[in-house]
């Protein structure tokens, strides 16, 4: 199976590069309902997840999708009418559904892929049905998907005591005439809703991440793509033409839109809230008032005070005498001493 992997591997895949090298060894064989599959950065550790914003490092696959191999089908449902390549982009911790939730792109055309990511919370129960971890058997990480296809199986198992070789367990695989008979029969009344209720019920996790895409294409040039692989493949303008697709993906931008559900606010949880606030903000505002209050309330005692105590101070006269010099020649010669004494009003004074 290994084998058979990597040569029908070489062949529809021409050449695969990221960030300017090589990833053909990057990609794992994933059995689908469209048959096998191949998943690229399944799995990977944190330092090799596909992050490139920059169209010149993103993943770019030149594919041949061998038309003439495809097998003649009166399955329009399945895509018969169809001749492309289908693409789906998913989280590496689940499985791909690419039946229902890839995108095709067409031979001729080389398609640019650009995604943003977009990350959904979601309360759990009582707020929403949303499933927080899941009952799961096959796989490590619960998702819509994963159930889904864990449902499917247990569905054709129970009708057809068998299961479809894309569906995961150790149960026996069906023969082609149970498989035609029976199991794509349970599985075609699975998704369309025609068996009980109780048969499969999937529920969507409480945290989702969705990969938004939006696509826009160019026709290519058959007579470039013959000249630049013309040592190592044998094509032909017309082949080119009917059988290669060229497809670039790459982030619009490293940042990711994150939604989160919050549980709805009650009429007592509101009142009490808006009460809270109010009484903080009064509160703060009607004990600033206070403050500002009492400091004018201090200052305007503190000047009364001040103005009533010089009122009260008691003042001392004071009496200016005048000075009376003694001349030196009338006291004695050489005598230039000045007599003091008190006036008859008891004042200091010099005579």
């Amino acid at each position: 199976m290994v084998n058979l992997f990597l040569c029908l591997f070489s062949h529809v895949v021409v050449q695969c590069k990221w960030k300017e090298e090589e990833c053909g060894e990057d990609f794992v064989l994933s059995l689908t309902h469209l048959g096998a599959c191949y998943t690229f950065n399944k799995y990977k550790n944190e330092g090799e997840e596909f992050n490139s914003h920059n169209k010149r490092l993103p993943v770019q696959l030149i594919i041949d999708i061998e038309e003439i191999e495809y097998t003649p089908t009166n399955d329009l449902d399945a895509g018969a009418m169809d001749a492309g390549v289908k693409i789906m982009l998913h989280r590496p911790t689940e499985p791909p559904y690419v039946k229902e939730l890839g995108f095709a792109i067409a031979p001729g055309l080389h398609t640019f892929v650009k995604m943003r990511n977009e990350k959904i919370t979601s309360e759990p129960d009582p707020y929403t049905e949303c499933e927080q971890y899941g009952d799961i058997q096959y796989f490590d990480h619960y998702s819509l998907q994963a159930c889904r296809i864990e449902c499917e199986t247990k569905i054709v198992e129970k009708y057809c005591s068998c299961k479809l070789p894309e569906q995961p367990g150790d149960f026996r695989v069906c023969n082609p005439a149970e498989t035609h008979e029976c199991a794509h029969e349970k599985l075609l009344e699975a998704i369309e809703g025609l068996l009980p209720d109780d048969e499969c019920v999937c529920r969507s996790p409480c945290e989702v991440v969705n990969y938004i895409s939006s696509l826009s294409s160019s026709r290519l040039r058959p007579g470039f793509i013959k000249r630049l692989f013309q040592d190592t493949h044998n094509m032909t303008e017309e082949y080119i033409q009917q059988n290669i697709a060229v497809v670039t993906i790459f982030y619009e931008a490293l940042n990711y839109e994150e939604i989160n559900q919050i549980p709805e606010m009650s009429i007592t949880t509101l009142l009490a809230i808006m009460g809270g606030n109010m009484g903080l903000f009064l509160g703060g505002s009607a004990l600033t008032i206070i403050q500002i209050l009492e400091y004018c309330y201090d200052e305007a005692v503190g000047c009364c005070t001040a103005h009533d105590d010089k009122k009260k101070r008691p003042k001392s006269p004071v009496v200016v005498a005048p000075v009376n010099t003694i001349d030196s020649t009338a006291a004695g010669a050489g005598d230039s001493r000045t007599a003091w004494g008190y006036d008859n009003n008891g004042v200091n004074g010099n005579f």
